[in-house]
């Protein structure tokens, strides 16, 4: 609507104050269309503002709650980081390690201390506000702020053509013809009915000078409040920071000479344990198998012998069947039962989906290998030097576990 189309607050005051105080000889009659035109412009702005603040406030409750999770998160963190300062000065005595963990966890509660005033700040200062002003002022949906208007409005008119009706009625009956009746001529009837419009019209631009006001200066005001609470928030982290900042440079060098002497320590703990493993070779047995069975032979220096298992040649080259197979997973290895074919000098290893292409294995480049401590006899190790990897395999039984190590080497034999 264009601003010529309007009536200004100033205007509507002045003209209401002429008819006020002479009646008969003012124009408001001629501005009550443009008021209600105004009245209905005002609710398109209203209806907008009411849209533009909700979602606002939308946004901001989100960063609210964000913030609060920030919040929560950090004191975990915190609390964690003090536990670890705990552990390592009462159990692992790294005086050192403990005060690094005990200064990073005390920062952190500071930083998140300034994260939850700062919070409060959004809720106190912005978040409430809006939260109370779309559920006082602007509460309802579109026109509802403007029903005891319209009604003025509405009554003003019914009560205009009833009395124009009524005068033209008069006219024709004293043989007059009347074309139509100014708003001047029955200004003294229609008197309580333009008061109540005005007085609705005064009552309508009251609340709008209220919404504004709250959604103009006072929501300003707010955030002004906030944008305080922010570069305190800043400034203050910015001050911790740098204070730490000194702390965190003489760490890294702490650190750098911890580093080394767990380094010297592992060093020695590794010297200390090859010792013990080559010290260990003369107490180890490996099982061979003949005709007759298992038997312990001279023991063979850490690693695979270069001698291989020998088997029993009536078990034949080829072999079908199924044997239990551990997975390599990182986290968790478990045994899965996977088709097993030997035919070729090749053993083929099948997948869970026995319809993809298995794994091949030029058994001229494998090894079996007994597992020392299966107690059940019924584990064999094929490590293969071409893929660098060695696969587990278990069988149903011993005399299983027999037949498929002697069909492993008399197949690897007839290649």
């Amino acid at each position: 609507m264009k601003p010529d189309e309007m009536i200004t607050v100033p205007d509507f005051i002045r003209e209401t104050w002429e008819d006020f105080n002479s009646p008969t000889t003012s124009t408001f009659t001629t501005k009550m269309s443009v008021c209600r035109q105004t009245v209905y412009s005002l609710e398109e702005t209203l209806d907008i503002d009411r849209s533009s603040l909700t979602k606002m406030k939308k946004s901001v409750k989100a960063l609210y709650n964000t913030g609060n999770n920030h919040v929560s998160n950090e004191a975990m963190v915190a609390e964690n980081l003090e536990r670890l300062g705990n552990i390592a000065k009462s159990r692992e005595q790294e005086l050192e390690i403990s005060a690094a963990f005990m200064k990073f966890s005390h920062v952190t509660k500071d930083l998140s201390s300034m994260m939850k005033n700062m919070m409060d700040g959004v809720n106190n200062m912005v978040l409430f506000p809006l939260d109370s002003f779309l559920k006082g002022d602007l509460k309802g949906a579109k026109g509802d702020l403007k029903k005891p208007f319209d009604k003025a409005w509405k009554d003003y008119e019914t009560k205009f053509t009833k009395t124009e009706k009524e005068k033209k009625k008069q006219a024709q009956e004293a043989g007059m013809v009347r074309a139509e009746v100014s708003g001047a001529e029955i200004a003294e009837e229609m008197e309580k009915e333009r008061k109540i419009f005005q007085l609705q019209m005064c009552e309508y631009l009251i609340k709008v000078n209220e919404i504004r006001t709250k959604k103009g200066s006072d929501l300003l005001q707010s955030l002004a409040e906030y944008y305080q609470v922010q570069a305190n928030f800043f400034r203050d982290g910015l001050r911790t920071i740098q204070h730490f900042h000194d702390f965190v440079e003489e760490l890294l060098k702490q650190l750098q000479k911890i580093r080394q002497r767990q380094d010297a320590e592992k060093r020695q703990l590794v010297e200390l344990r090859e010792a013990l493993k080559n010290s260990m070779t003369s107490y180890k047995e490996t099982n061979r198998f003949s005709g007759s069975g298992w038997a312990p032979v001279s023991s063979s220096p850490a690693g695979y012998s270069l001698h291989q298992l020998s088997g029993d040649k009536s078990h034949g080259c080829e072999k079908t069947g199924y044997l239990l197979k551990k997975s390599e997973g990182r986290m968790r290895r478990v045994w899965q039962k996977r088709r097993c074919i030997i035919r070729d000098g090749t053993m083929y290893i099948s997948h869970h989906d026995e319809s993809k292409e298995p794994v091949k294995l030029n058994l001229l480049t494998c090894q079996v290998k007994l597992v020392p401590d299966d107690l059940g006899k019924k584990c064999f190790d094929l490590v293969s030097s071409l893929n660098n990897r060695t696969y587990h395999f278990q069988a149903d039984e011993t005399k299983e576990m027999e037949a498929w190590i002697s069909v492993l080497n008399n197949a690897k034999e007839e290649i």
